[in-house]
């Protein structure tokens, strides 16, 4: 067996990843404050700490975020916008979670939040206005697996890109 990571199809096929790790790269570049906003299932914290560590190998601690579904919902929601705004914050990349939430991201992005979304869950007739949406479900990707979980997916979209021959790593300096 060789479950090597040289086996698996480029991240580059999956829908939305090229826009996402650009905007990931201008927050970068540009110093923004960005938050991980995870979902409170073995899938979304794990999903959450590998994009957070990805992040912190390119020179960045981003804030992490994991709503209580008991007390908050499933996915973002607008407390959680005020205070991230009010932190600064200025891109949310959310894990495992977020596809459906249509008005949320309007609401980020009518104060100066953008969001990227990696999820796996199944396409809603509407979509978000997210920055990109990195989901293997949507029609316009190309990425073979289509039922890929929510840690596989920010896996493909938080290490993959950054170290393939077609994205330059960017490395911001503390």
């Amino acid at each position: 067996l060789d479950p090597g990571r040289h086996r698996l199809p480029d991240p580059h096929l999956l829908p939305d990843a090229d826009r996402a790790v650009d905007r990931v790269r201008r927050a970068l570049l540009g110093r923004e404050r960005i938050c991980v906003h995870g979902h409170d299932d073995a899938d979304g914290v794990t999903a959450t700490t590998i994009v957070t560590e990805a992040l912190a190998q390119l020179g960045t601690e981003a804030l992490t975020y994991i709503p209580d579904r008991r007390t908050e919902g499933h996915g973002l929601n607008r407390g959680e916008i005020d205070r991230l705004n009010g932190e600064g914050v200025r891109l949310i990349v959310t894990v495992d979670s977020c596809v459906s939430d249509v008005r949320e991201i309007e609401y980020a992005r009518s104060v100066g939040i953008d969001v990227v979304v990696t999820d796996h869950h199944e396409i809603p007739p509407t979509l978000p206005p997210a920055a990109a949406i990195v989901n293997p479900k949507l029609e316009h990707g190309a990425y073979p697996y289509r039922l890929m979980a929510g840690a596989g997916v920010a896996l493909r979209f938080a290490v993959e890109p950054w170290t393939g021959p077609a994205c330059k790593a960017v490395v911001v300096e503390p």
